[in-house]
């Protein structure tokens, strides 16, 4: 009988999971949420989405699915920092405004 090795799930990097963390924290101010509210949205809870935004852990795949249905947060901007598909009122504020910066304007989405 072969053996088989156990090859360990792929983990995103630190680094990786600390600009996903700032992509998600400027998303939700972006949008005009707090941690709290935008966890509620999302089913998860205020902890776990605290974790996501400070890079400590990855976040929960479903959760991003319910925050690209509810918000139109694409993934690829979640996961890669891909603003291509962001929504416009999302991008202007991400991105860049009229000046090349991001913008701080809180604005509620919904």
């Amino acid at each position: 009988m072969a053996t088989v090795a156990l090859v360990p799930k792929p983990h995103r990097e630190e680094p990786e999971l600390k600009e996903i963390g700032r992509r998600l924290a400027a998303t939700r101010l972006a949008l005009g949420y707090t941690q709290d509210e935008l966890a509620d949205e999302i089913g998860v809870s205020r902890s776990a989405y605290g974790n996501w935004e400070q890079g400590s852990r990855p976040p929960d795949y479903a959760a991003m699915r319910r925050l690209k249905k509810r918000f139109q947060v694409p993934l690829d901007w979640v996961y890669d920092g891909d603003p291509a598909q962001l929504p416009h009122h999302l991008a202007k504020t991400l991105v860049g405004g009229p000046n090349g910066n991001p913008t701080t304007t809180r604005r509620r989405a919904g």
